[in-house]
């Protein structure tokens, strides 16, 4: 669910910053093929200018420069491959800083592709003016720098997926934290439901268990309650810890009358397993829908207020809207 990964014809985050980058680039290339009487590779790079700015006018209408990643990389490759036809072996190496860019703004596939085609082409006009050396050494180099360049951004990826796994799980449950719950609607799976529901539980009498059997035995429970709700629930429901012992679930697509049964299947569940020392574990819960375009704020204070109603009607028991008062909130 986190992994959610940019194609390389979606935008890029940095593409305004990397279209006007190859401008400047291209503007001095221009400049100095001008200054050293190269009219010709001059108007190649102001055609590639004229080419990148219709394909930022073509692509959105807004205002601000936008244009897609394989577009700047088309070009870029074109300019270098007329720019070893025009000046020789030597522009070859622009090679170098295409290919590790590429690895950065495109997905690995397309990267992949995009530098074996760039060396393979790069190498043959080299090889075809008859510099057969510089062009078998410039292959070796550019295949090195594709492997490496690709390792290593595929462990950056590593890391950063890291990175943002811990800042949104709960180092205990694993479960998603609080601060995630705030993003749980900018979700596609959430997002695109027509309605949803959420659900509140909270462990009855906890406290106790903490001063009864120990912090160690109460982590222990919270970490097997977690796993019952995680196993009760569907591969696209969300499980979240927001609290000490509370816990929320998400699901997308579901209307309150299901979600109120979905709840009470997962209190029956917790109910039903088995904690440390035997000790008896029952959850109460709180059911509240909501329209996903709409938000949580709303659906967080109506499930909040149903789950202490659950509290005062005695515990280990579903509340949802509806009832008249607090004990006809139970099932």
């Amino acid at each position: 669910m986190l992994q959610a990964f940019s194609k390389s014809l979606s935008p890029h985050p940095f593409t305004h910053l990397i279209g006007r980058s190859f401008a400047v680039l291209l503007i001095g290339l221009a400049i100095k093929n001008l200054a050293f009487g190269a009219i010709d590779q001059a108007l190649v790079n102001l055609a590639l200018l004229l080419a990148l700015a219709v394909s930022a006018k073509v692509g959105t209408r807004q205002t601000r420069w936008r244009v897609s990643i394989p577009v700047i990389m088309s070009l870029a490759a074109f300019g270098i491959l007329y720019s070893i036809y025009g000046s020789g072996s030597a522009a070859a190496l622009w090679c170098f800083p295409a290919i590790v860019t590429a690895y950065f703004v495109s997905s690995p596939k397309d990267a992949m592709i995009y530098c074996a085609m760039l060396t393979s082409l790069a190498t043959a006009m080299i090889c075809c003016s008859g510099d057969f050396y510089f062009g078998s050494h410039l292959a070796v180099s550019l295949a090195l720098t594709f492997a490496f360049t690709g390792f290593a951004v595929h462990f950056i990826g590593q890391l950063q997926q890291q990175l943002l796994d811990s800042s949104y799980r709960d180092p205990l449950t694993n479960c998603f934290n609080r601060r995630y719950l705030g993003k749980a609607t900018e979700l596609e799976d959430v997002n695109s439901a027509q309605a949803a529901c959420l659900l509140l539980f909270d462990v009855d009498n906890f406290k106790q268990v903490n001063d009864t059997l120990g912090h160690d035995c109460g982590d222990q429970v919270l970490i097997e309650v977690a796993g019952v709700l995680s196993r009760e629930k569907r591969a696209e429901d969300l499980l979240f810890r927001i609290g000490g012992e509370e816990f929320a679930v998400i699901l997308p697509g579901v209307e309150l009358a299901e979600g109120r049964a979905v709840a009470e299947r997962m209190r029956l569940a917790v109910a039903a397993a088995s904690y440390p020392e035997d000790w008896g574990v029952t959850v109460s819960a709180g059911v509240a829908g909501f329209d996903p375009a709409q938000g949580l704020a709303e659906a967080m204070r109506q499930a909040d207020s149903l789950l202490y109603q659950a509290k005062d009607a005695g515990r280990n028991q579903v509340c949802w809207p509806g009832g008249g008062n607090p004990a006809a909130c139970a099932e």
